[in-house]
């Protein structure tokens, strides 16, 4: 959102020079949602070649982290890809860079010129000046991928001021298309034209988003369709712009091509599962190339940790309670955003904090995101990290420990890793306990979730979850619980025509995932609702739900560590002993001469004693209590002539140090013929 208006377009021209390829513009698509790129290195006069040498090493980082973050593992020749790539974009795609009314937009060699109403064939984008919609090249969500030759769509939106311009053109067949275009700020919804196809348009003041990235909207069912007929009139095209739009590219030809097969076969599925009326519809999404055992890695409830649970000791406290027709604890600013578990299976971390961030903001009036990493590395006892673990063991974690760190402070890695005693002890939020809603029955479920976000274990282990992208999720799922979510609000929705012309109100709970918002409904799922008090619910969902109980504040922040008191002030560094103008010893050493000729010392040597006497064969010394030397029995005397009860043996001088560099300096720089002696007499 920080980005300049013409970021996108100046990527695209950075990518289509930098690296000479068609997929230019996806590269750009993945480049531009990643980075903010100021107006200032262009106008310092960095080329494109030289900016484009800036993004690539960021780029290839990050395909790398989005893989993993998708729990993939590319490895490989990445040219051998680029090509593959390459290869697989229509021959009749040339992205290219036109100029109107001052802008600069994307085009399509089918569709030349941009016009208010379009070709008879080709994608026409076009976006005029004032119409704040996000941005085609940028915006992961939108409808972007191209049509088969031969066909085409036109989107267009209109001027603050005015009504917007027609849409008109064909979607991949001759006399079918569709048009979906949208009123400025100040005008009606602009005709359409479509030859046969669906008109969607938005009225002047009414509020229903953005037809290319709102999945709520009346057209996201109908975007889908559209999505899935490209994908099947051009798999290997679409597959190519859908890997890109990912971030995420795989790094060889073999796994490309591995990755490519697993989503066609889900293409298929998602076709045929979306011909029937149902209340909600399969996308290609983010694990659309995910194998069944990738997908199931990520389930990590584990039901079978549960003890049997015995009657409630205490009531359910929400047992009177009288539920209002819907609820959203998000409108109420009790749910923080969507976040990724990654490859862990920490789902149980995540429902846990969830419904801990709901009840404290509820108390508090403050929405504070917790950290799921303090679950995975610490709570260890009855939980099991990556692999699995409970909630309600969480909750009880949470309660001994005092409370739990911050999201910011105790980051989520996906990995096991070992607790940081410290930061698991920066206690930011605390609960008092937590209680379990009677099991089985949904009517206590909605009681409970009038009142605050509600932990529930679900099974998700279906392919139709995996893939789900909208609407009411009433298909057969299973109570083999798997997978911890949280339930952060219920409603109605009767805009499901599935029954002749008549609309089917069908009702739902509205459960925040753990997948990133490329998942579902923005991160979401909408699961079909009942009103029995003997049924396990949609995909298990009123089988073992809980909720942390807060009645009071925080815990106050720990004070500082106090600072150690100050000992007594260290004695002054002793000064190393000079022996002369350009060597030293140590201090605490005594400077004796080396080599002394005609009354004059040459080279010192150090005695590793302070006041030490130096020996008159140059090379000893003895400690100042035996301050005589007995040169024939090598020895250190305190006295001359006495025996050797009070001696020791004496010391070996080391080497100077010079002044300055610290060097070693056995030998100055003397003549040649005085050196010759000096060494003459050394090796004597």
């Amino acid at each position: 959102q920080s980005c300049p208006s013409n970021f996108a377009s100046d990527v695209l021209q950075i990518c289509a020079e930098t690296f000479r390829t068609q997929h230019a513009v996806l590269t750009a698509r993945a480049l531009s949602h990643l980075y903010y790129i100021p107006d200032s290195m262009s106008s310092a006069g960095m080329s494109p070649t030289e900016l484009g040498d800036v993004l690539k090493p960021l780029l290839l980082k990050d395909l790398r982290t989005n893989c993993r973050a998708r729990n993939l593992n590319p490895g490989g020749s990445r040219e051998s890809l680029f090509e593959r790539l390459k290869e697989n974009m229509l021959d009749t795609q040339d992205y290219s860079l036109v100029e109107e009314d001052g802008q600069k937009k994307a085009a399509v060699d089918q569709a030349p010129a941009l016009q208010p109403n379009g070709a008879a064939t080709g994608n026409n984008y076009y976006r005029s000046e004032g119409q704040n919609v996000g941005n085609f090249m940028t915006d992961r969500p939108s409808s972007r991928v191209l049509a088969p030759p031969g066909g085409g769509s036109q989107i267009s939106f209109g001027a603050d001021s005015g009504p917007g311009p027609q849409g008109k053109g064909d979607y991949g067949q001759a006399d079918k298309g569709t048009s979906l275009f949208m009123g400025g700020g100040g005008g009606g919804g602009g005709g359409g034209s479509p030859n046969g196809g669906n008109n969607y348009s938005r009225p002047s003041g009414q509020n229903v988003g953005n037809f290319l990235t709102d999945r709520n909207s009346s057209a996201s069912r109908h975007e889908h369709k559209l999505h899935l007929q490209q994908a099947k009139a051009n798999p290997k095209s679409v597959f190519s712009s859908w890997w890109m739009t990912l971030a995420c590219v795989p790094d060889n030809v073999e796994e490309y091509e591995r990755r490519f097969e697993i989503w066609a076969d889900n293409l298929d599925f998602i076709e045929s599962y979306n011909s029937d009326d149902k209340t909600h519809w399969l996308g290609l999404n983010h694990f659309a190339d995910h194998s069944r055992d990738e997908y199931r890695s990520m389930l990590g409830y584990r039901a079978d940790l549960a003890p049997e649970k015995a009657l409630q000791s205490t009531p359910f406290r929400y047992a009177n309670a009288k539920p209002p027709p819907s609820v959203d604890w998000r409108e109420k600013g009790a749910v923080t955003p969507v976040k990724n578990q990654e490859q862990c299976g920490s789902c149980w971390a995540f429902s846990t904090t969830g419904a801990v961030e709901g009840i404290n903001q509820i108390v508090t009036d403050k929405l504070v995101s917790l950290s799921e990493q303090e679950l995975v590395d610490c709570d260890t006892s009855q939980d099991h990290g990556c692999h699995g673990g409970l909630m309600d063991f969480a909750f009880e974690f949470i309660k001994k420990n005092g409370g739990l760190d911050t999201e910011k402070d105790y980051k989520y890695t996906a990995e096991e890793d070992r607790c940081n005693a410290a930061k698991e002890h920066r206690n930011v939020v605390s609960i008092d306990g937590y209680e379990d809603v009677p099991g089985s029955d949904e009517i206590s479920l909605l009681k409970a979730v009038a009142n605050q976000p509600v932990s529930v274990a679900i099974e998700a282990d279906q392919r139709e979850f995996q893939l789900y992208a909208g609407g009411v999720f009433e298909a057969p799922c299973g109570t083999a619980l798997d997978h911890g979510v949280l339930v952060v609000g219920y409603g109605s929705d009767d805009s499901f025509p599935v029954v002749g012309s008549k609309n089917v109100s069908v009702d739902y709970w509205i459960v925040k995932n753990s997948w990133t918002d490329q998942w579902g409904d923005k991160g979401y799922i909408r699961l079909a609702r009942g009103h029995e008090s003997n049924a396990p619910g949609q995909c298990g969902i009123a089988m073992q739900p809980s909720y942390p109980v807060k009645t009071g504040p925080n815990p106050p922040p720990a004070p500082p560590t106090p600072s150690p008191k100050p000992g007594p002030t260290p004695p002054p560094t002793p000064e190393p002993e000079m022996c002369d103008t350009t060597t030293q010893c140590p201090a605490g050493s005594t400077c004796c001469c080396l080599r002394e000729y005609f009354g004059y010392c040459f080279t010192f040597a150090c005695c590793p004693l302070p006041e030490a006497t130096c020996c008159e064969d140059h090379i000893h010394c003895c400690p100042n209590s035996l301050p005589v030397c007995d040169i024939t029995a090598g020895r250190c005397l305190s006295k001359a002539g006495e025996g050797f009860d009070d001696s020791s043996e004496w010391f070996t001088k080391t080497p100077t140090e010079k002044i300055g560099n610290r060097g070693t300096q056995w030998m100055p720089n003397l003549p040649r013929s005085i050196k010759t002696v000096a060494q003459q007499v050394a090796m004597a």
